[in-house]
């Protein structure tokens, strides 16, 4: 758990949202960190005893939780060439800062601004799994950064497929046939509503 403080100027700002940054001081360990703000109230609210600075008992109890799952799937998509998303990572040369193959260095990297809902996204696809290079992220903002995703222009903006399935309204799959790359969001729309395609139906993204 924490004590809150003071409040930093800075924000956390995501293309979404704009998050207040604290200073807190971990009531078990007394270290002293900038967090997000909702983070030490969730902290609080669930009664987490120990922050990332809680070394070694972090590790330790921490082994059951999603952030080890999380890490514990990084580094089988970087490092193992058994896992099924070898190909994706590890064979076309994504690795592991030397540092993360500690869960507990990844985990007071990355512990600030985590939450339940969010995923761990690589900023550059291209790029390594470091401090530097990432970030939790939403869902819908990790398919916007998708190698393969695709680009569209909707009402004189330029925008990720999935974004503009959001603002449209429309399923990926029902929008796909219509679309050529960077065509006119609008075009592709206007001739989905002609096609008599069925509105309402869930895409397998939605029903996964």
């Amino acid at each position: 758990m924490y004590e809150t403080l003071r409040k930093v100027e800075k924000k956390r700002v995501t293309p979404t949202r704009e998050m207040t940054v604290v200073l807190a001081r971990c009531l078990h360990c007394g270290a002293e960190s900038e967090r997000l703000e909702q983070s030490v109230a969730r902290a609080n609210r669930e009664k987490r005893k120990y922050c990332p600075a809680c070394l070694p008992e972090t590790f330790h109890m921490m082994t059951h939780t999603r952030p080890y799952k999380i890490w514990r799937g990084m580094r089988d998509r970087a490092e193992n060439p058994n896992s099924p998303d070898w190909a994706r990572y590890g064979g076309r040369g994504i690795a592991v800062a030397p540092e993360w193959s500690d869960f507990t260095k990844f985990w007071i990297d990355m512990a600030p601004g985590y939450m339940e809902h969010l995923t761990l996204e690589r900023v550059d696809v291209n790029g390594p799994y470091s401090k530097a290079n990432c970030r939790w992220a939403t869902n819908m903002e990790q398919q916007a950064n998708k190698r393969n995703n695709r680009e569209v222009i909707y009402r004189g903006q330029r925008m990720h497929l999935s974004e503009f399935c959001r603002r449209a309204g429309v399923t990926r799959g029902a929008i796909t046939p219509y679309l050529k790359k960077l065509e006119s969001g609008e075009a592709a729309m206007a001739a989905y509503l002609q096609s008599g395609y069925p509105r309402g139906r869930k895409s397998r993204s939605t029903t996964s």
